[in-house]
């Protein structure tokens, strides 16, 4: 289909790369990059986005498979769920630190280590985001 090889400019970052569910790129997106409104109340919303865009683009494509519908795509983002739980967990602190220079410290059992994660777990914004989050993953049935 495509004859002029040299229009097309393709970018990848093949030491992160893995086949899997796109459902594990829309955790990561969601609740490590959006904004704390996306997140926090609007993640229905940015679902059902997703998936007008990915069956306009299918379509286009002429995909010749069954289109997953908007549930398939709630369903396939659930059962990430626990993945989410873990980079909140993880990435948003190392986000939110002024001073962490190395994710090692997050578990460490150093007086250092220890340190760095009392100060980072004062952080009244970071509390607020995790709180948030817990509460939803709690909703969902993940902390289980």
């Amino acid at each position: 289909k495509f004859h002029n090889f040299q229009s097309i400019f393709f970018t990848a970052e093949l030491g992160l790369s893995y086949f899997g569910s796109p459902a594990i790129d829309l955790t990561y997106l969601i609740f490590t990059s959006s904004s704390e409104d996306v997140r926090d109340y609007e993640i229905d919303i940015l679902l059902k986005f997703y998936h007008q865009k990915l069956h306009a683009n299918l379509i286009k494509l002429n995909y010749p498979l069954p289109i997953p519908s908007l549930i398939q795509i709630h369903n396939s983002f659930l059962k990430c769920g626990v993945i989410g739980f873990l980079y909140s967990c993880l990435l948003l602190p190392m986000r939110f630190s002024k001073s962490l220079k190395d994710a090692s410290a997050l578990i460490k059992q150093t007086e250092e280590a220890l340190k760095i994660r009392q100060e980072l777990f004062k952080d009244g914004e970071l509390k607020k985001k995790l709180h948030f989050l817990l509460s939803y993953f709690d909703r969902k049935g993940f902390l289980e």
